[in-house]
């Protein structure tokens, strides 16, 4: 334990020699996926990869998956309620909209009639 925690500290010390070698030798199997499995496939181990780092840090396994997957795909039957802090930011952005809709109408109706006078001068 103690000599993990010497490792440890040893990483987290700028430019000590340990970190330059753990870290070059990372990104060269890193860069030798990339040659032997190509892009994409690298790019999946990778992320499937830090999946696994990530369910293996978790206390309880299962609980984590269970809220990974409720996140990516939300329960449908569950009624969706919105605060009154929510209602007030569509109502803000749908008055925003309106305004801006207004006000390009209105330029464009003032730019016809000097598009007609201009026309009935020549």
């Amino acid at each position: 334990m103690k000599k993990l925690e010497e490792l440890k500290a040893e990483l987290d010390t700028k430019g000590s020699m340990t970190r330059r070698v753990v870290f070059g030798a990372v990104f060269f199997a890193f860069g030798l996926l990339f040659i032997l499995l190509g892009f994409w496939r690298t790019i999946l181990l990778a992320a499937i990869t830090l999946v696994g780092v990530a369910l293996g840090s978790t206390d309880n396994v299962v609980e984590s998956v269970k809220g990974l997957i409720n996140r990516l795909f939300p329960p449908s039957n569950k009624p969706v309620t919105y605060t009154a802090e929510d209602r007030e930011k569509v109502q803000r952005a749908l008055e925003k909209k309106d305004k801006a809709k207004t006000e390009k109408t209105e330029d464009k109706e003032k730019a016809k009639p000097e598009k007609d006078t201009e026309e009935k001068g020549e």
